[in-house]
């Protein structure tokens, strides 16, 4: 409880974000690869059209590496920053899943590693944070991280 008071901030953002992502990468990437090839049903399909989902989760994962490599490059405070432009993602991906305006799968691959990044940049900076907090003591830094942790499960299952 006491280490809650000084983290639930941090735990609060990098649970959204996260379950945010994963809503994005589960829900609204697979319906939006389905609907793409159902509406081409007939037509020969390129590799990249067929494996559009597979694709999709590389690009997402690449940008997931990219934003937790680059803590010594870009540190963010202010974590909502990262959380709002994830419920931008959120809202686009789920406009969509369901209207599918965009045709070309590249803008779709480069819109899911924007994804990751913010979720990588969000997951790095909040253990940075913690790390930094000058209000905890180290024993308390680390249930910190693993509250946060455990909040950043739950989005993920929520999802």
């Amino acid at each position: 409880k006491y280490c809650w008071k000084f983290v639930w901030y941090e735990c609060l953002n990098l649970a959204s974000v996260y379950f945010l992502e994963y809503a994005i990468i589960t829900c609204f990437t697979d319906r939006t690869t389905e609907k793409y090839i159902n509406d081409r049903e007939g037509e020969d399909l390129l590799f990249y059209q067929k494996e559009g989902y597979a694709i999709m989760c590389l690009c997402y994962q690449c940008g997931v590496l990219i934003s937790r490599s680059s803590l010594k490059f870009v540190k963010i405070k202010l974590i909502w920053i990262v959380t709002v432009l994830q419920c931008i993602n959120f809202v686009l991906w789920f406009l969509e899943a369901i209207f599918g305006t965009v045709d070309n799968y590249f803008v779709l691959f480069a819109t899911l590693a924007w994804v990751g990044l913010m979720g990588g940049a969000a997951y790095v900076n909040v253990m940075y944070l913690i790390l930094e907090k000058d209000t905890l003591h180290f024993n308390e830094k680390e249930l910190s991280m693993n509250l946060c942790s455990i909040n950043n499960d739950f989005g993920i299952l929520l999802a």
